[in-house]
């Protein structure tokens, strides 16, 4: 996150989030899984549902972060996730009925797995949310008529897209 220059983007827009009663935020592409180990950390009242097509390198990388610190109040859940097939049902099922304050894509990085996750996710997200796209640039250029309505900005290889905050 420091090394891409994400954390003063997040740092700025997670604030209201930051002390709530419990936010629930979700990520998709876990890969090994330090993304969640540091959402769990920052939002340690809130639900942490993390999404990936292949849990393996989150399986095989979990008990290291484990002896390293991590998810030591509770534990993400985690669930397989295509972003290139319609995967409503995904997040209905593993929201049990709530929605998302905060998501996170940083998952395959191409425009089509993106808006394709957006359009699963959009269902489900609380009328305040923030929903961060990494390591993507030219989103907005491409496909900006897919988030007409909310508010969008790009700041470097990040795109944010958000309501009510």
């Amino acid at each position: 996150m420091l090394h891409d220059g994400h954390a003063p983007v997040y740092s700025r827009l997670l604030r209201p989030w930051l002390g709530a009663e419990r936010p629930t935020l979700a990520e998709f592409g876990i890969l090994r899984g330090t993304g969640l180990a540091i959402w769990r950390d920052l939002f340690q009242e809130g639900r942490v549902l993390g999404f990936d097509i292949d849990l393996a390198p989150y399986q095989a990388a979990r008990p290291g972060l484990k002896r390293r610190g991590a998810f030591r109040r509770s534990s993400p859940e985690v669930f397989e996730y295509d972003q290139l097939q319609d995967g409503s049902i995904i997040p209905t099922e593993a929201l049990r009925g709530e929605t998302l304050d905060i998501a996170i894509d940083d998952g395959l990085h191409s425009v089509v797995s993106i808006v394709t996750t957006w359009r699963s996710v959009r269902p489900h997200l609380s009328p305040r949310f923030a929903y961060f796209v990494e390591d993507c640039s030219g989103l907005l250029a491409q496909y900006g008529e897919e988030f007409a309505g909310f508010d969008t900005h790009s700041a470097g290889m990040m795109t944010v897209i958000s309501g009510g905050i």
